[in-house]
Parts: structure tokens; sequence; C-alpha cells
């Protein structure tokens, strides 16, 4: 049987597999991949939303009405993921990974390229979605407790670190946290990394104070959004402390007390109005 010369190993460098980095001018993260890559990462996300009555579904859980609301924020992240690996949104061709010698001995043309498909998320935005899912992990994790005679806080590994949907949307935060730590300071990374752990408030923040951020973030220059990498997070994280989210927080509220619905169908006029996205 003929092997592989030493050092001469098949690689899935330039290939497909799930990469998240941040874009050239810092404005976001692009999640790249193949199509298996990101139907995974899509079906994964799916599965940790909160379940309603237009969609229910046994592996799902259910929620309270603004666990609801938060998760919904979810599907926009889905919607953009399926998009990409149907081809509406980035497709470019990439080098298969393999080397000359590696495709020679495989019988593969050297000139295949892989299909990568990619979109691209706010930074604020995507933050604010690490800090939903860290939460409907949690949420996914007391639920498994819950269920089972056995506590299994004394089993090792332990059911939830066996749950698919969740080592993979794990697996994707650790990308994008790695993408993040390359353009932050280790001093703001470090502020960054202590802030996504204030996931459990998710539920309670009003979330047009992300479509404000997301609207400032966009405004500025590259050079201010490597300073406020960091900010974000906070800004995030601890909403409670701005004014200008406690003004917000009210008026949302008058606003949804009269026309009798739930706050999170309440929208801010004049955001999103910029002319063109420089990535």
């Amino acid at each position: 049987m003929d092997l592989l010369p030493h050092n001469e190993t098949f690689s899935r460098q330039g290939g497909p597999m799930l990469i998240v980095e941040m874009t050239p001018n810092l404005l976001g993260i692009k999640i790249a991949g193949d199509y298996d890559d990101l139907n995974e990462l899509y079906d994964a996300i799916w599965a940790l939303t909160i379940a309603d009555s237009d969609f229910p579904e046994d592996k799902r859980l259910r929620g309270t009405a603004d666990e609801l609301a938060m998760s919904t924020r979810l599907l926009s992240l889905c919607y953009d993921i399926r998009h990409a690996y149907q081809g509406d949104r980035n497709v470019e061709l990439k080098d298969n990974g393999l080397n000359e010698w590696t495709a020679e001995y495989l019988g593969i043309d050297t000139n295949l390229k892989s299909v990568v498909f990619s979109v691209e998320v706010l930074y604020p935005e995507a933050m604010y979605e690490a800090l939903i899912l860290n939460y409907l992990m949690a949420k996914r994790t007391n639920h498994m407790l819950e269920s089972n005679a056995v506590d299994m806080r004394d089993e090792w590994p332990g059911e939830s670190l066996l749950d698919e949907p969740m080592a993979i949307v794990r697996a994707y935060l650790a990308k994008l946290l790695a993408a993040v730590g390359k353009q932050a300071t280790k001093g703001r990374f470090e502020r960054i990394k202590k802030g996504m752990k204030n996931y459990q408030y998710a539920a309670a923040m009003y979330e047009q104070w992300v479509d404000v951020i997301n609207n400032d973030f966009a405004g500025m220059t590259k050079r201010r959004r490597a300073e406020e990498l960091s900010v974000v997070v906070r800004d995030i994280t601890e909403c409670y402390k701005h004014d200008q989210y406690l003004d917000m927080k009210a008026d949302i509220d008058r606003a949804a007390e009269k026309h009798g619905c739930h706050r999170s169908e309440i929208q801010i006029p004049g955001l999103y109005e910029w002319d063109d996205i420089e990535w």
C-alpha cells in the first residue's frame, strides 16, 4: 500500500471550513464556509431558538414573551446564513487545499476549486447575537438538568456537552471571539470577554438599543471602530447605565401600551439610512 511521504498530508487550508473573521474596515464580521458548513450552523442556531405557535417543534424550548422576542432576533441571522449558502450573498472560488503530490496520488485535478459562501454581519449585532446564543444555551442546559433524574452536573462529559447544536454554536462563538481578539488590544479584548459573560440579562434588554448602536457604529471611521470594540459590548451588557437607553425604554413602553403590542414590535425611525456600506 502506498503511503503519503513524510510531511505530505491532506490539508483543508484554503478549502471549505467555517471561517469567521472581521471585515477589512472593522464594520462587522464575515461568516464563510461551504454549503454544508453554513447549513450546519443555520440548523444549530435555529434549534436553539425559542419555539412559538407558528413553528412548534418538540426539540425547541418554550419561553416567555421577552425570550421569544430576543430569540426571534436570531432568525434574521439564520435568514442571512441561509441566503448565503443558497448563493444570494457572497460567492468565492478558493483552492481546494490539496497539495500537488496528494492530488496526483488521489487522481484529483489540482485546478478544481472549492465554492465558499459568505455573509457579513454588523459587529454590534454579531456580539448581541452571541449573548443571545449564550443565554439560550444556558436555558437549554438547565432544561437538560431538570429533565433528567440523574444530576448531570455530577457526570462527565455531561449531556449538554454532547448536544450537537450547542457544540456547533460553541465552535462558532470561539471563532467569533478569536476574530475579534486579532483586532482588539489585549486590554480591550479582556474587557470584551468579561462583558460576554453577562448574557443572563439579554432577554430583558430592549433590542432597539442594538439598532441604535449598530447605526452609530456604522457611521464611525475604521480607527474609531477599533477603539470602540470593547465599548460596544459594554454598552450592550450595561445598557441600564445609559440615560439614552432609559429614555428610549420609557418611550417604547408608552408606545407599546398605546398600541397594545409587545415592546419588540416598536421600531425607532430614522435608523439604517446610510447609502453604502464599506465592510
